[in-house]
């Protein structure tokens, strides 16, 4: 079979390199026949050859001009192509390539529009008359497919110049683009003309000038002048800002373009500020830095976060700037300015640091914090400055120390190659920075449990800074034994609500494990401080098991409070899952509540507190018409584990596979429910729904149900031969197999 496959493809591929060595050999009055007379093959294969002839297929241009209007995409466009390499011979297709013009030339440039400019353009310095007459039509795509094919005649095109400028002022945008790109490619020869049209009342033809002088780069210099005078003078702040973005092509003298954009510095537009941004940054640094940063120094904040923002962008030639940028963070009366600043700081990269670290000395460490901006702009430079930040661990100032180390640990773990000399200063004498050592230890290791044994050891520190820290590292350990635990519960009394709050963080994550805390954590309960009381809520949910005090507690924190604690607390209801009067009733009054996030959390928990089989699968079943999805996921798991009770509940659930962002929540659920041959209809009915879903879940059903499904087998051999989701069609095939007992063969 394979032989015969490849035997095929070779008889194939020799006659089409066959057919064209014979069309290579035609002679152009041959390929003309073809072309005219031809079947589609034979016209495309004809159109290429000739298209391939150049200057030599001159007497196809008849042929060549009625196959423009060819049904068939490929003889239309090799017949194009011809017709533009045959050149000034083909001047009689002139009209018909400007009539395929027609509604062309949008943003979304068609191929017919460009193919039938690049003719025209390729007809030479005889087809202007007939261009420049085209180039006033009715139709926008017939004047800018004529624009565009002045451009492909170059040079040749300088006799139209006065045509073209009077079209700079088209109504059009897109004819008056390309009429500038186009003057733009005839060069110097139509200087005179745009500078002309630059003093114009034409607001549009003045734009386009620029375009056009734009293209022509430094050929157009003379005009230099001419456009300075336009970017100090105008009115127009566009039109300054095109003035201006042209000078910078026309690699003006340096000075001149320095001394024009300073002046311009301090426009109120932001298109202009943008273009003197550009030509600020095109510039020497050494020749604008200086400029820059003495315009942080300025009252108006605008000038000042200009200023910031283009030294940053200038990457580490705006190093001189470092320390009048910390002078305007800390001035900053709020911190989106300060994070603005700070982004330049982060932008000008490794180079920055040692200034920082300069500034940071001087610095009280009390104010140095996680959250300090420093921390923000040193963590940015990654492993760039990574070496740095390590010597920043040994520094004699612990500003600069902490500092670094919160940097690292912002790093994560690109910090990595910095734990060696880290973790030299879990035993440093101050608490700082044996507590910001491990949690950057803690961020940056690939196993964390390599410190247990030093959390363990901050767990008991006498510092209080430390044994946070401490108390927040565990969250990272997967090893934690019954001493450390019983240890972090010590911590739930500690003075420091941080601390008390770190420790019931810890419990919670720890899990189940930590059930030996639940009392101690339902103390915190009434604690003086909310986070925490929130906390001790979710960690005995966490946990799983409480009290039947506790479970009291949490059931009244949840049906009388409002706002975050009592979504915590019904959530910790469902985890715990213990049957009792109290939760019973208040889960009964969640699942109407208005917020659907205490719905959610209501239905998850009410099949866990209420043991009545036909309320819980009652309830559920109204949930699955929740106006929000997580409702109706909850119902759906809810009525999956009621198994045998819910199979009633299987047509609903089948109708919510549709959708699709969901289906496999949906099937899961279904999987759990047995099939039962009462629903025969409903899954035969199944096996012609719109939702591929539906048909594979009701195959699968039908085959369970074995030979009982014997009536829906015409059906499913239907589906397992001409389904379009490959998906029903196995499903199907498994069905038939189960049903008859044989092997399925289409």
């Amino acid at each position: 079979m394979m032989q015969t496959r490849i035997y095929g493809s070779f008889l194939l591929l020799s006659s089409f390199i066959l057919s064209q060595l014979a069309f290579a050999q035609s002679t152009p009055e041959t390929l003309i026949e073809q072309l005219e007379q031809g079947d589609k093959q034979e016209r495309r294969d004809a159109a290429l050859a000739l298209s391939e002839l150049g200057a030599k297929a001159g007497p196809a241009v008849p042929a060549l001009i009625q196959a423009l209007d060819d049904s068939d995409t490929q003889v239309w466009f090799h017949s194009v192509t011809a017709l533009a390499q045959i050149g000034p011979a083909a001047l009689p297709a002139i009209p018909t390539l400007i009539d395929d013009l027609r509604g062309g030339g949008r943003r979304s440039v068609n191929a017919k529009w460009y193919r039938s400019a690049y003719a025209l353009g390729n007809m030479g310095p005889t087809a202007i008359p007939e261009l420049q007459e085209a180039l006033k039509h009715s139709d926008s795509g017939i004047r800018s497919g004529v624009a565009k094919a002045f451009g492909w005649l170059g040079e040749e095109a300088s006799i139209a110049i006065p045509t073209l400028i009077e079209a700079l002022a088209d109504e059009n945008a897109v004819v008056r683009e390309e009429v500038a790109a186009s003057l733009g490619k005839v060069g110097p020869s139509a200087l005179p003309a745009l500078a002309s049209t630059l003093a114009s009342e034409n607001h549009n033809a003045r734009l386009g000038c620029l375009r056009a002088i734009k293209l022509m780069g430094p050929t157009a210099s003379s005009l230099t002048e001419t456009l300075v005078s336009l970017t100090t003078r105008s009115e127009t702040p566009d039109l300054q800002a095109a003035a201006l973005n042209t000078l910078n092509t026309l690699k003006t003298d340096l000075e001149q373009l320095s001394q024009i954009a300073w002046k311009m510095a301090d426009h109120t537009d932001d298109q202009v500020r943008h273009e003197v941004a550009n030509i600020l940054l095109d510039l020497p640094a050494a020749q604008t830095v200086p400029a820059l940063i003495k315009r942080l120094g300025f009252t108006d904040l605008a000038t000042r976060l200009w200023a910031a923002d283009l030294l940053g962008r200038m990457g580490p030639a705006g190093a001189p700037a470092v320390s009048e940028l910390i002078t305007q963070i800390n001035q900053s009366k709020h911190p989106s300015q300060a994070k603005q600043f700070s982004k330049a700081l982060a932008s000008i990269g490794p180079l920055a640091i040692d200034p920082i670290f300069a500034y940071l000395s001087s610095v009280d460490d009390q104010a140095i914090d996680p959250d300090y901006w420093a921390v923000s702009s040193l963590g940015s430079y990654g492993i760039p400055g990574l070496a740095k930040l390590s010597n920043g661990i040994r520094h004699d100032n612990i500003a600069v120390r902490l500092t670094s180390l919160y940097a690292i640990r912002k790093m994560g773990a690109n910090g990595r190659n910095a734990a060696r000399p880290i973790e030299r200063t879990l035993h440093d004498s101050h608490p700082r920075i044996r507590a910001a050592s491990l949690l950057s230890l803690m961020s940056i290791a690939q196993d964390p449990n390599k410190y247990t044994k030093d959390v363990q050891r901050l767990l008991n520190d006498e510092n209080s800074e430390a044994r946070w820290a401490a108390a927040q590292a565990t969250s990272n350990l997967s090893n934690i034994n019954q001493a450390m635990i019983d240890r972090i519960g010590t911590l739930l009394v500690d003075q420091e609500s941080r601390i008390r709050l770190a420790a019931t963080q810890a419990l919670a994550k720890i899990g189940d494990k930590a059930d030996s805390q639940a009392e101690r954590l339902a103390a915190l309960f009434v604690d003086p401080n909310k986070a925490v009381r929130i906390a001790a809520v979710k960690a005995v949910g966490e946990i799983g098991s409480a009290s039947p005090l506790a479970t009291s507690q949490i059931a009244f924190l949840a049906d009388q409070t409002q706002g975050e604690m009592k979504l915590v607390a019904m959530q910790s209801l469902g985890k715990i899952g213990t049957p009792n009067e109290e939760s019973a009733k208040v889960v009964r009054s969640a699942i109407n509540d208005e917020d659907g996030l205490i719905r959610e959390a209501a239905l998850t928990a009410f099949n866990r507190v209420i043991e009545e089989t036909n309320e819980r699968f009652t309830v559920n079943m109204a949930a699955l018409e929740d106006e929000i999805v997580p409702v109706r996921l909850v119902a759906a798991r809810n009525l999956g584990e009621l198994r045998e009770a819910a199979i009633s509940a299987t047509p609903a659930l089948m109708e919510l596979l549709s959708d699709r962002g969901n289906y496999a929540t949906y099937l899961t659920a279904l999987k759990k429910i047995p099939t039962d041959t009462g629903l025969f209809r409903v899954y035969q009915e199944g096996l012609e729904h719109r939702s591929s879903g539906v048909r594979a879940y009701a195959c699968e059903a039908l085959g369970k149900l074995g030979e009982v499904a014997m009536p829906a087998v015409q059906e499913l051999e239907r589906l397992a031969r001409k389904d379009r989701s490959n998906t029903v069609k196995s499903r199907a095939r498994n069905a038939l197999e189960r049903i008859t007992g044989e092997d399925w063969e289409e």
